[in-house]
């Protein structure tokens, strides 16, 4: 949720609190003073009862007319006076309306009788109603327009702040120029703002050295490593050697392949992660998959793999190497570490993913974990632990979704595309 609904709902919270209880203390208010003002009245009322009956000895004739009643007791001793609401039975309007009520005893002809009067409340509720609707209306009108122009306001004092987050999403380390932000006059924000261009500008300063370190580290390492290449096949044709020489040297020789395997492997894992593959084309995967699986004919002979494959045509937008680099290395650890014989590899394309099925032996580590850095199973033997993470830093690059299950003697490796065409 963001920053300013949050907000906002606290405020409303609040206000809506806040408006519930003012307008129940001002209609108990309202309420209250019109009480009291007909209890002065019923007050009233009564004194002028009980003054002619200690006259006249009997009610007067407005008694008649008014809403009262008179009720004879069985003792001397006479009620206190008290108050009460109360609903009566309205004749012209067919229905009950509140009342306020009061009840005294009087002493007349030598008897004790109870009297009970009556004083309509039906305008005092009516005026009481309107007051807390229109302090009602007034307090939720007060509120939109505040909401309103909060919200106005927010919108214009956070977009400094939305400026600068959609100059970080485009930002790119492998951009020459440093990232400028635009001024604000908001001291937070400005403060905000000096502090990412100091950090993206050091980000990417780091980031062209490491990129011209890792370039140079490979030429310079490619280079002795040719060299001693050279010199081990230079000394594989000469004569004269044992053949424990002949061992060491060619111990020797597949140490330096496995060490310039690995170079290459470790660069191209920092390429990719430093996003140096930019460029990107409508690549046909049909063809991709058949022709890498033409390349790995011998293999799979040797291996006597039944091979089954269901290709649709599908066209994705990925950089070439790239997509040669993913189908080169899942192709091939299926076929690699398949059965040593009678194995069998089928391999599925369609719009939606690519599904790569083989037999092979179960690996004593989740398969999951093999997409890891140097990350091998018990099975192999001269891999480099590199060829599945190469392959998810692949998929990660253009969301793609990268699985791999062993499940009853079938590995399953499941590509999901996003951004299929």
């Amino acid at each position: 949720m963001k920053l300013l609904a949050q907000s906002n709902r606290h405020y409303l919270l609040i206000y809506l609190t806040a408006m519930i209880v003012s307008s129940a203390a001002l209609f108990l208010g309202v309420r209250t003073l019109f009480d009291e003002s007909t209890d002065e009245r019923l007050l009233q009322l009564q004194q002028e009862i009980v003054m002619y009956v200690q006259v006249h000895d009997t009610l007067p004739v407005f008694f008649q007319s008014t809403s009262a009643k008179l009720i004879a007791l069985q003792s001397e001793a006479q009620p206190r006076p008290y108050f009460s609401d109360t609903l009566l039975f309205n004749e012209l309007e067919q229905e009950e309306e509140p009342y306020r009520h009061l009840r005294f005893g009087i002493q007349m002809s030598g008897a004790a009788y109870q009297v009970d009067v009556f004083q309509s409340n039906v305008e005092t509720e009516d005026i009481a109603q309107m007051v807390l609707l229109l302090n009602l209306t007034l307090l939720l009108a007060t509120f939109f327009a505040l909401f309103w122009v909060q919200k106005r306001m927010a919108k214009r004092i956070w977009q400094p702040f939305y400026d600068t987050l959609e100059r970080l999403r485009s930002f790119r380390l492998a951009q020459s120029e440093p990232m400028k932000l635009a001024k604000t006059d908001t001291d937070e924000f400005a403060e905000l703002n000096i502090a990412i261009e100091r950090l993206t500008e050091k980000t990417r300063q780091e980031y062209h050295s490491l990129k011209r370190f890792t370039e140079n580290a490979s030429h310079e390492i490619q280079t002795p490593l040719a060299v001693i290449r050279a010199k081990i096949e230079t000394l594989l044709q000469s004569n004269g050697l044992s053949d424990i020489q002949m061992a060491n040297l060619h111990s020797t020789q597949q140490a330096v392949s496995r060490l310039s395997r690995l170079q290459q492997n470790l660069l191209l894992l920092v390429k990719i992660e430093n996003e140096q593959f930019q460029t990107a084309e409508k690549v046909d995967f049909k063809r991709l998959v058949a022709s890498k699986l033409e390349l790995l004919e011998d293999f799979i002979a040797a291996k006597k793999l039944r091979v089954q494959v269901e290709l649709f045509p599908v066209h994705l937008h990925i950089n070439a190497f790239l997509a040669e680099t993913l189908l080169g290395n899942l192709l091939g650890n299926a076929v690699k570490h398949n059965l040593r014989t009678g194995g069998w590899l089928t391999v599925a394309l369609s719009e939606h993913a690519l599904i790569i099925r083989n037999s092979g032996v179960a690996p004593d580590c989740p398969a999951a974990e093999l997409m890891e850095r140097f990350r091998q199973s018990g099975q192999q033997t001269d891999g480099l632990g590199l060829g599945l993470a190469i392959a998810r830093e692949i998929c990660e690059k253009y969301g793609w979704a990268l699985d791999i299950q062993f499940e009853e003697g079938v590995w399953i490796t499941t590509v999901r595309f996003s951004n299929f065409r």
